[in-house]
């Protein structure tokens, strides 16, 4: 830690040649005209003007004020470079700072340092005044003698108040980083926007519980951050701004500016506060600042943004889903490069489509995708990203499981450890009723997914749970999925469903509460089925054509509940107008409700037909099974689920279909 700058505020200040610099404000003065440095540039002239004359070498100041961060004399003569245009003599002309070649720099103007303790006298040249006698005073000036000593008093509690507790610098330290909070400007601003701007800076701090220490300095101006914050009123308006720089050169620099009336004093600080804390929060924790880095941004704001966009989208409602496609659309409005951005906002309104089912939600979520591609900002997004939208989109558009599968198995075969391949083609073997190969290629999945990716990844065991007819396993695993994302759509619907399989009508009803509250579309779905378990709508009643008529119902639902009432023909009815770009979670989840229907219904020809009609019923399975066996060499999952229905359906699967099989597919009605 450097000892030359004074640990007393604005104790220190140096001539150097026609200027005078003071390093409490960062700013060299000549005239009238004055120009505010860099810290880092400041703390440089510092350093240099203390050994004027000397000559200081490349590897003595990177080793100082980079920290060994850098190796290249670049960032040393970048530095260089703004000091002498700061002094005016950026060209051939060194008369402040002389490069000596292949050695360094030296501090060639003449230099002096002034100390002035803050609260001393001064005399008329300038001078400290210590003690000096000033012989006594006349009778008759003992009273204009006693206003000038309140006065001094009073400005002496001035000075207290303006130094006293704001030493030159703050540094906040939590594990290997810190970040300097730079002194308010005095300069700027009336008293009270000072005292303002102390507050904020004090809650920032407090705020931050990570904090491991956070200590007064004056001497160490090398931390990873510096952050300036700076409060003025204006009129009738208070605007404040906050820059936060990076001093090891990673690119990472933060500035915004705040604008509020006067009387909104309290809501501008908490505005400040919270996004000071937040955006020190993210760069003094290693973890947070090597994730924000590996999603390719630079930018807190757009980090922070798509990190809380995440957390929505964890949430899979259409109220949530809509707030998180709102978040990572403005992550890529703060970063127009943000690839991480706009593939989560893709993903947001592929998941916004799948959610409205059979509506027209649907169509407008695909148009949605569609205005993304075109958008002509693309165009700074790097390709691979760009592929990964277009790849959700045709996804979308899908329009049979067939399709599906030959999609997911060739990215398979190209990326064997592809985690979203291997979770769809997962997806898929559930609907072929190959459940144990599907938690196979699940936790394959796991296995190689980011950190931040397990958690989402490991909620479908709870549905592989279910369709394997393990329901107390399934309510378990959803319960924690539930404790650790409350609202979570997907895990509170099958928690209604599955306790209800159980018999468990009272637990079921306090999750259908919290689910109605989430999500009234899947609240309903739920409570259909809740309905059908427990017997409140028997075929034929009233109560039955009342709940089927209720306008949040899809067809799906609507289907799903009639199968489990035992009433075929309507439930083959409700699925026959279902939309067939829906019709990727029926692959998904046919065979898990086949576990909620009525005895017979999963044998009734009519439900066969219906599945044959769909693409996924017996021939789907084969060709599945078939597949999934070809890929055993890649992926090392294979197929053991013993044949049921699909051994007669073998037969059918010609050699043909292993290329490009005719889908059995149907018009949209």
């Amino acid at each position: 830690m450097n000892d030359f700058v004074s640990s007393s505020p604005g104790a220190v200040k140096y001539r150097v040649g026609a200027w005078e610099a003071n390093p409490k404000t960062c700013r060299i003065a000549r005239g009238g005209s004055e120009v505010r440095l860099s810290p880092r540039s400041m703390n440089v002239l510092v350093y240099l003007a203390e050994r004027s004359g000397e000559t200081v070498t490349h590897e003595e100041l990177l080793t100082e004020f980079w920290r060994g961060a850098v190796s290249s004399p670049n960032a040393v003569h970048k530095c260089m470079t703004e000091l002498r245009h700061a002094f005016g003599n950026g060209g051939a002309d060194a008369a402040y700072i002389e490069t000596v070649p292949k050695r360094g720099y030296r501090m060639v103007a003449p230099v002096s340092r002034s100390e002035t303790p803050v609260g001393a006298a001064m005399n008329t040249n300038g001078a400290t005044a210590s003690h000096q006698n000033l012989g006594p005073v006349p009778k008759r000036s003992q009273f204009l003698v006693g206003l000038l000593v309140a006065a001094a008093i009073a400005g002496a509690g001035v000075l207290w108040w303006l130094f006293s507790d704001v030493p030159e610098a703050q540094v906040i330290t939590v594990g290997e980083r810190s970040a300097m909070l730079m002194p308010i400007d005095r300069n700027v601003g009336t008293v009270r926007d000072q005292r303002l701007a102390e507050t904020i800076l004090k809650r920032a701090i407090a705020r931050l519980d990570k904090v491991a220490s956070t200590t007064a300095v004056a001497s160490d101006l090398r931390s990873d951050y510096a952050v300036d914050l700076r409060v003025e009123t204006d009129a009738d308006r208070l605007r404040a701004s906050l820059t936060v720089t990076s001093r090891l050169q990673n690119g990472i620099s933060h500035h915004e500016e705040f604008d509020a009336p006067v009387a909104g004093r309290a809501g501008l600080a908490d505005t400040i506060v919270a996004h000071m804390s937040d955006d020190l929060g993210v760069l003094l924790d290693d973890e947070q600042l090597q994730r924000m880095r590996a999603w390719g941004t630079t930018s807190v704001h757009a980090y922070r943004y798509a990190r809380e966009g995440d957390s929505f989208q964890r949430t899979s409602n259409v109220k949530s889903l809509e707030r998180a496609a709102e978040l990572f659309r403005r992550s890529v409005e703060e970063d127009s490069e943000f690839g991480y951005g706009y593939a989560s906002l893709s993903a947001v309104y592929h998941d916004l489509g799948m959610m409205a089912a059979d509506t027209p939600a649907r169509e407008r979520a695909r148009a949605a995708v569609q205005a993304l591609l075109s958008e002509a900002v693309l165009r700074h997004v790097e390709p691979q990203i760009v592929a990964a939208i277009e790849r959700q989109f045709r996804f979308m558009s899908l329009s049979n499981a067939f399709d599906a599968e030959m999609f997911w198995r060739a990215e398979i075969q190209k990326n064997p450890a592809n985690v979203e391949a291997l979770r769809r083609y997962g997806d898929l073997l559930v609907g072929a009723g190959l459940v144990a190969e599907s938690a196979a290629y699940l936790d394959r999945a796991i296995s190689l997914a980011p950190v931040e990716a397990i958690d989402w990844l490991e909620m479908d065991h709870a549905t592989l749970a279910g369709a394997g007819g393990d329901f107390e396993r399934a309510v378990s695993l959803m319960k924690t999925n539930v404790d650790r994302f409350p609202d979570f759509t997907i895990s509170l619907y099958g928690l209604v469903r599955d306790l209800a399989k159980l018999g468990r009508y009272a637990e079921s009803e306090s999750y259908l509460a919290r689910l109605t509250r989430t999500d009234p579309a899947w609240a309903y779905a739920a409570k259909l089925l809740l309905m059908a378990q427990r017997g409140d709508i028997p075929l034929g009643s009233a109560a039955l054509e009342e709940a089927l008529a209720n306008p949040l119902g899809t067809n799906v639902a609507r289907g799903n509940a009639c199968f489990a009432l035992g009433d075929v023909e309507r439930g083959v009815g409700f699925w026959r107008n279902i939309e067939p770009a829906f019709l990727p979670l029926l692959w998904q989840f046919n065979t898990y409700q086949e576990w909620f229907m009525a005895p017979g219904v999963a044998a009734d020809p009519r439900y066969q037909a219906l599945l044959d009609e769909l693409g996924i019923g017996r021939r789907w399975r084969a060709y599945m099974r078939m597949k999934a066996a070809e890929l055993t060499p890649i992926t090392g999952v294979e197929v053991t689920t013993p044949l049921a229905v699909e051994a007669a359906a073998l037969s059918t699967v010609t050699p043909s279909d292993t290329e490009s099989p005719s889908s059995p597919r149907r018009s949209a009605s």
